[in-house]
């Protein structure tokens, strides 16, 4: 019984001790999920928590368009607020981890909008994001959306 109750200890201590301790890439998912989340419900202001004053991000998608610094993004974010749906779906991710304070995360999107008029848009495409550390915390600093082909 007493060995019995030490691989439990043990046992517990190993589960939890790995949920605690999660490493980079368990944050850096965590990060891209929870934006991710705030995104599609408009939260926008905590999603625009999880971005880089200095993040760049080329559409490419929806629109030709290169957003510089965080304020033009911001902006252009903001202007899916009227709009009765809007969500975005991020899967198959591949998470790498560069000198402990870089990441990039490649997958696939798909993007939908619902516009005033009910009409529905959905586009889909391949994605990088490179985040980096930032006084311990993880910000995305970069998107690419590319169409697939």
């Amino acid at each position: 019984m007493k060995h019995f109750k030490l691989v439990v200890v043990f046992f517990l201590f190993a589960v939890l001790a790995g949920s605690t301790f999660a490493g980079d890439r368990e944050d850096v998912e965590a990060v891209i999920n929870k934006a991710g989340d705030a995104f599609n419900s408009k939260d926008y202001q905590t999603y625009f928590t999880y971005l880089a004053d200095d993040i760049e991000v080329f559409t490419g998608v929806s629109t030709p368009l290169l957003h510089i610094g965080k304020p033009h993004w911001m902006e252009f974010v903001n202007s899916f607020g009227s709009l009765p749906l809007v969500t975005y779906k991020q899967q198959q991710n591949s998470i790498r981890i560069f000198n402990e304070n870089t990441a990039v995360v490649n997958g696939y999107f798909v993007f939908t909008v619902v516009g005033k008029d009910g009409a529905i848009t959905t586009q889909s495409g391949r994605n990088s994001t490179t985040l980096i550390k930032q006084n311990g915390k993880w910000l995305i600093v970069n998107y690419h959306f590319s169409p697939m082909f």
